[in-house]
């Protein structure tokens, strides 16, 4: 990226990729708190990504949709969704240097961890995530270390999977178990290529 300091605490962010040029800025408010604003823009900064490529089946998992039941408050099922779990894309975090898959026609959105639990949040949908409410499932990079394994946490799938030293948590509704499980075994480390000076 290109960093041009404008005006003030202004600053413009210039990145080329396939042929486009991207411009991310940060314009100063007279009436908001600039070093808050500037911390959360450089959150956001650092967790800039191009949308990932897309890969092939990897030949294990299930043919055809997987039928997901949605339930409402008063328990009747409202509504059936076909997920296909073989058409997957990748994503990578830069920040914590791994790779995941997710379904290729989701959504995803990363936050900051706000408990010392999880370091990380990301949160995938079928619908572009304005909030977590409709957060389908959730990839958590945890702080600390937990066996690998997988449970049933009411209606919730639970898995815990350690990569590469790093232990990381997907979970969603019971109706999501086969993308869940495809994810969680998808999960690789990016290396840091930088050249090492002696």
């Amino acid at each position: 990226a290109l960093k041009i300091d404008g005006t003030g605490d202004d600053v413009d962010y210039f990145l080329y990729r396939s042929g486009f040029i991207y411009k991310l800025s940060f314009i100063t408010s007279k009436t908001s708190p600039i070093a808050e604003n500037k911390n959360i823009f450089n959150e956001m900064l650092a967790e800039f990504q191009f949308m990932g490529f897309t890969v092939t089946d990897s030949g294990d998992l299930p043919d055809g949709p997987i039928e997901t039941i949605l339930i409402d408050s008063d328990n009747s099922e409202i509504e059936t969704e076909p997920v296909a779990v073989g058409d997957l894309t990748t994503f990578e975090s830069s920040l914590y240097h791994f790779s995941a898959q997710y379904p290729k026609a989701w959504y995803y959105a990363g936050v900051k961890g706000t408990d010392g639990e999880v370091l990380h949040h990301y949160g995938f949908s079928n619908e572009s995530l304005e909030d977590a409410t409709n957060e389908l499932i959730g990839l958590d990079v945890m702080s600390t270390s937990k066996p690998d394994g997988q449970s049933m946490d009411g209606s919730k799938f639970v898995v815990y999977v350690n990569v590469d030293g790093r232990t990381y948590r997907i979970f969603g509704d019971k109706g999501y178990k086969d993308i869940v499980s495809s994810m969680a075994k998808n999960i690789v480390p990016i290396k840091d290529e930088t050249p090492q000076v002696n």
